[in-house]
């Protein structure tokens, strides 16, 4: 099973058995990856959403099977001028805008090809608000000050701060699409569960603690763990 394995800092890449891929390109070339947190026994699949694709789209609904979102900066989403969802009775640290869809290119918006054609249009270096409608079929979640930020007890990544790091670091611009993996059961699926499926498709992992021990990007590794 494949899992990424952050080297300490100076630490070469011939003191680990390093595979000749290395997860930042992975992300870069909009390849699929888990982030797992054993704490919590969660896992999120995630990829960069400069460039995602529509077969992106699909192997998260098909496998993952949790809501397909859109993590942004909240600087991105100030820029695009989304406003956040109503809160009623729940955490207003959640941090969701409303929906949206790119106002151009789009029939109903709900396949694979036009939510990764959306996504695209959302996070482009040069996107404007005039180039996304609501509502829509991609739900974006603000990381940041008006969003989701660092948990308060020891300064710990939040899951989507980590992902949304780890999309920086490969510099693959400034948002992922991320998704809770649901196990058989329908429920989320245990780090266990979700690694079982990474391995089977080959998909990179990296957990919570390992992201925080990497100080920069030279210290990514996928390892094969057998």
């Amino acid at each position: 099973m494949p899992m990424t394995s952050l080297l300490p800092a100076g630490r070469s890449s011939a003191e680990s058995p390093a595979t000749e891929e290395t997860l930042l390109p992975h992300l870069e070339a909009g390849g699929l990856a888990l982030f797992t947190d054993p704490a919590s026994d969660k896992a999120m699949m995630f990829c960069a959403a400069r460039n995602v694709t529509a077969g992106a789209i699909n192997q998260m609904a098909l496998h993952a099977r949790g809501l397909v979102s859109l993590a942004l900066s909240s600087d991105t989403v100030a820029r695009l001028g989304l406003p956040m969802q109503p809160v009623r009775h729940r955490n207003a640290a959640w941090g969701q805008t409303v929906s949206i869809e790119a106002s151009e290119g789009i029939t109903t918006g709900i396949s694979a090809a036009e939510r990764a054609h959306t996504i695209r249009t959302a996070t482009a270096a040069d996107a404007r608000p005039e180039d996304i409608v609501s509502p829509g079929h991609v739900f974006p979640v603000s990381v940041g000050p008006n969003g989701l930020n660092r948990q308060a007890a020891g300064n710990v990544l939040s899951h989507l701060d980590a992902v949304l790091q780890l999309v920086r670091m490969a510099g693959a611009g400034d948002g992922a699409v991320i998704s809770q993996v649901l196990g058989p059961d329908g429920n989320l699926a245990t780090v266990e569960e979700a690694m079982l499926l990474a391995g089977s498709h080959d998909w990179p992992t990296i957990d919570e603690a390992e992201m925080r021990r990497c100080y920069k990007p030279q210290c990514l590794r996928p390892v094969d763990i057998g």
